[in-house]
């Protein structure tokens, strides 16, 4: 599908004079779990020893499954919480993390270092939308986000209803990570915003390297109904996370970064074509 290129951003931990690219392996996990009927399934997902999660998404949603959760848990994974409103059967999806990491060729190999981080609590009353700004520590670049809606209702449970909680735009600038989130319904909810932070390790005396992020977003024409949209990270960059910003008549099933590049999941309910926004967050190590 075409779109086009509305932001390009690089910037870099360590500035050197010149540089040439630096071995990162991007793997990416996947995990198929079947969703009971009338029912909220909590789940985790978890990156091979020695990777750091950088983001994780859905890559293959269930059809008509709520996400209510994607959340960092400590340095290998991530926990899912979705919630499926069939009342027939249960239903498959597949979710994928994002894990990278540095292969520690010599004692003066850099490594990547991760940092998460967390919101407070963001109440949104009925029938209103509320935003919010998470931004890195300083010295480290933004990679993956993540959401809690409700977060007070952990785990799995029998019975569900539905969501009045509907992301409109999860997104990031090289620093910072952006919320805008809607609630439908009468009662007062409640969100938490998740950020992964990069930034990367030199052992002393080591050659100066440097972490170099993109951020691109794409202003992309949707047609009615259901559709995956695929974007690829430039020659030589492994991707980090993705983002989105939809318009009113857009569901998001899911999206993931997957290798080199991302997908997302959308179905656009207008009747004529619409626009929406899909970001991709790519990176790379460079070395003097």
């Amino acid at each position: 599908m075409c779109g086009r290129a509305i932001a390009v951003v690089l910037a870099a931990l360590v500035v050197v004079p010149s540089a040439t690219p630096q071995i990162v392996v991007a793997t990416t996990v996947f995990r198929t779990v079947a969703l009971r009927p009338d029912a909220i399934t909590a789940f985790k997902i978890a990156c091979p020893a020695g990777y750091l999660p950088v983001s994780a998404g859905i890559s293959t949603p269930a059809e008509g499954a709520v996400t209510l959760g994607i959340k960092p848990t400590g340095p290998r994974g991530y926990t899912f919480r979705l919630g499926n409103p069939s009342s027939g059967s249960a239903r498959l999806v597949t979710v994928a993390a994002a894990c990278r990491r540095v292969p520690a060729v010599t004692s003066k190999t850099p490594s990547l270092m991760l940092t998460q981080v967390k919101s407070k609590p963001l109440a949104v009353r009925g029938s209103s939308q509320r935003s919010l700004v998470l931004p890195c520590p300083t010295g480290t670049l933004a990679a993956g986000s993540g959401v809690d809606l409700d977060p007070g209702r952990s785990g799995s449970s029998d019975h569900f209803g539905g969501s009045s909680l509907g992301i409109r735009r999860l997104s990031q600038t090289l620093k910072a990570f952006s919320l805008v989130v809607r609630n439908t319904g009468s009662s007062t909810r409640s969100v938490v915003l998740y950020g992964t932070c990069l930034n990367l390790v030199r052992p002393a005396k080591a050659p100066r390297e440097r972490l170099q992020v993109n951020v691109s977003t794409w202003t992309t024409p949707l047609h009615p109904g259901p559709q995956v949209v695929s974007k690829r990270c430039g020659r030589g960059w492994f991707s980090l996370g993705t983002g989105y910003s939809l318009p009113l008549t857009v569901r998001l099933g899911g999206s993931a970064a997957v290798g080199s590049g991302g997908t997302w999941a959308l179905t656009n309910a207008a009747s004529a074509q619409t626009l929406a926004d899909v970001q991709l967050v790519c990176g790379r190590l460079l070395a003097g």
